[in-house]
């Protein structure tokens, strides 16, 4: 126990407080880069869109019932981008109103255990940020690049 907290989450937080210094890669360096995301609620269900850049091409889908991060990891799945999310740790980074959020995702990259942080105004903006630096690491399958 660190400070009446257990001596992993010290370690945790100091780790999320470095990777808050970590600049995120520039958007024209990404094969895959997220354009929007839009949630709309209507009375029969929550309603999602994702749009994505693949290789410099632009790809719409529509995700309805289930939240933005699910439907985020959908649009990459369709796309042959399989980001496979094992866990998940969310934290604040400053005290202040303008504080930002951290996300830190666990996933599966190229076979092995991995862990990848995004940055945001939100907690939602994040994790999407997070699972776009995940989607990012993941090995492109020649299947697929032969297709494009």
């Amino acid at each position: 126990m660190v400070g009446g907290m257990p001596a992993s989450f010290h370690h945790l937080s100091a780790y999320l407080r470095s990777c808050a210094r970590v600049a995120p890669a520039r958007p024209h360096d990404q094969r895959v880069a997220l354009i929007g995301c839009e949630t709309s609620d209507s009375a029969e269900r929550a309603r999602v869109d994702v749009v994505l850049s693949v290789d410099g091409r632009k790809h719409v889908s529509t995700h309805t019932g289930v939240g933005p991060v699910e439907a985020l990891i959908s649009s990459l799945a369709a796309q042959g981008i399989v980001v496979d999310v094992l866990g998940l740790h969310q934290a604040g980074v400053g005290t202040s109103r303008d504080s930002e959020a951290l996300s830190l995702i666990e996933h599966r990259a190229g076979g092995d255990v991995v862990w990848t942080a995004g940055r945001g105004r939100s907690v939602l903006a994040a994790t999407l940020s997070a699972v776009m630096a995940a989607a990012a690491r993941v090995p492109e399958s020649p299947e697929l690049a032969s297709t494009r």
